[in-house]
């Protein structure tokens, strides 16, 4: 049991890392509009992934 609690803490952590700017970005918008629909929610990991190319020149 610990063991998948272990494992589930780990990809956890690490989804939340991966996406952090996106996390912040999120509440950001959340606190100025307090409701985001999902297009906008969807629309942050695109243009983080956007910026991510960029930044290494692939767009």
């Amino acid at each position: 049991m610990k063991k998948i609690i272990d494992e589930c803490y780990a990809e956890a952590k690490r989804l939340i890392l991966e996406n952090k700017e996106v996390l912040h970005r999120c509440a950001s918008l959340l606190l100025e509009k307090e409701r985001i629909t999902r297009e906008e929610f969807e629309s942050l990991f695109k243009t983080t992934s956007n910026l991510s190319n960029v930044g290494m020149g692939l767009v």
